[in-house]
């Protein structure tokens, strides 16, 4: 599949996980992210944790989600975490369909 064609995202009850190809190489070549909430724990405490502590950890939070996304963690050599920002809660997203 050419670079860019596809993205795949899963959405889970408390959080989600994507990926898409980012080169002519899928099988080395597989960008990812997962969200989820923090629970009162920092991004600089999860910066802090080793490559393993941090695959152990994605691994249990999306233990029993959809093939390949275990295997994707597991294939990581590098996780990199980033700080993200809290959306509002809404109590509607949209009403209706205007087009």
């Amino acid at each position: 599949m050419p670079i860019g064609q596809r993205v795949v995202t899963t959405f889970g009850q408390s959080g989600f996980f994507g990926y898409g190809f980012c080169s002519s190489g899928a099988d080395d070549a597989v960008m990812w992210w997962s969200t989820q909430p923090s629970h009162g724990v920092d991004a600089a405490t999860f910066r802090a944790m080793s490559q393993d502590q941090l695959r152990q950890h994605l691994r249990e939070f999306h233990a029993g989600w959809h093939d390949p996304i275990v295997r994707i963690i597991d294939a990581a050599e590098n996780i990199v975490v980033t700080d993200t920002l809290d959306v509002a809660t809404l109590p509607t997203w949209s009403r209706k369909r205007r087009f």
